[in-house]
């Protein structure tokens, strides 16, 4: 059953214990809590030739642009998170990578080239990020408990 024509929009909500806030409403704030994190099963191949695909649990970083609630005949609703996400694809530590503290790191200049942008809200996780001192590029990604 397709949803109703009508979608709220909001600029933040609260799911999982976490208060999260668009990447836009952010900017008016001095706090920060637009950073998502989701743990996703994902399929790769080791090499062009391979035909066996490997099967992984990759943690994705990203950052929340949109809160839609799409609304269904009967009341159910579902609210998806429309996210910005970096290139977690480790292409020799181009853009993720842990320092010598054991912190994770994502270098904001790689973004992920995807169509699917979206994710449920209850499968976000909240995550802040700190740039790195050194390098502007490279951020600290800090995973929150709600």
């Amino acid at each position: 059953m397709p949803p109703l024509r009508a979608v709220r929009c909001f600029k933040g909500y609260i799911v999982n214990g976490f208060r999260f806030h668009t990447k836009d409403r952010e900017r008016q704030r001095k706090t920060q809590n637009s950073g998502v994190f989701l743990t996703a099963e994902t399929s790769s191949f080791a090499s062009a030739k391979d035909s066996n695909p490997m099967t992984d649990n990759v943690g994705y970083y990203g950052v929340l642009n949109d809160v839609m609630e799409l609304q269904y005949i009967g009341g159910n609703r579902i609210v998806l998170f429309k996210c910005d996400w970096w290139d977690v694809m480790n292409r020799g530590g181009k853009g993720i990578k842990q320092d010598e503290y054991g912190f994770t790191c994502v270098n904001f200049t790689w973004t992920l080239n995807t169509n699917e942008p979206f994710i449920l809200a209850n499968q976000a996780q909240q995550v802040f990020y700190i740039q790195d001192t050194i390098d502007s590029n490279w951020h600290v990604a800090i995973k929150i408990q709600p």
